[in-house]
């Protein structure tokens, strides 16, 4: 009888184990399969909008325009202000009808991890008691928590204003308006235009495994 106990012993811990070893390597699968992906997200986002590397280089030119201007080099901002307005004929004269010019993609994981109904009905509940409080922030917040998305980013130079606003600031630094050359950089650079696409995980999960 002992000896079965420890038998039965046996067994049952070599299944507990066996059991640990299969959910932590579905784990590790669907980690591997979540990674995939993204990275298939970000690359189909990049061949959709590649980035310019001209568009990239016109943002840095205007940034070391404005790091001339600080340091009261107005020579070597107009040099990069030159750059800058070359590097964006060039993106123009090869995609004259094109709007806005990528610079950036990037893409971010948001899992809340909430796997249940009872936990989902439970943060809702607390969002509409925070609306009801007009706590719109707290309300946000919760919100937020539930989202189970990957969110590609993508950060473009608006084709239609970025050329003028170099011109613009070149001409002002010929005129010894640095001060004012400067202002029209800065608003230039925070003039850059942010897009998000949302893609849900649980169907990238499903799509994973297809």
């Amino acid at each position: 009888m002992k000896k079965l106990f420890v038998l039965l012993t046996i067994v049952l811990g070599l299944g507990f184990v066996l059991a640990q070893d299969s959910q932590a390597a579905n784990q590790t699968t669907d980690q591997a399969s979540l990674q995939e992906s993204i990275d298939n997200a970000q690359e189909t986002a990049e061949t959709q909008n590649p980035i310019l590397e001209d568009a990239v280089a016109a943002i840095k030119s205007a940034n070391d325009a404005l790091t001339a201007l600080d340091n009261n080099d107005n020579d070597a901002a107009l040099e990069a202000l030159a750059i800058a307005t070359g590097k964006l004929e060039v993106v123009i004269a090869a995609q004259p009808d094109l709007a806005l010019a990528p610079v950036n993609i990037s893409v971010d994981v948001y899992d809340s991890g909430i796997s249940t109904v009872k936990e989902a009905s439970k943060i809702l509940r607390l969002a509409r008691v925070a609306l009801n409080d007009n706590d719109a922030i707290a309300a946000r917040l919760l919100l937020d928590s539930l989202a189970t998305e990957l969110r590609i980013k993508t950060v473009s130079l608006p084709l239609a204003s970025y050329p003028d606003a170099m011109l613009e600031a070149a001409s002002l630094i010929k005129n010894d308006k640095p001060e004012e050359a400067k202002a029209v950089i800065l608003n230039a650079l925070n003039t850059l235009v942010i897009t998000e696409e949302y893609l849900p995980l649980p169907v990238i999960r499903a799509q994973a495994l297809i």
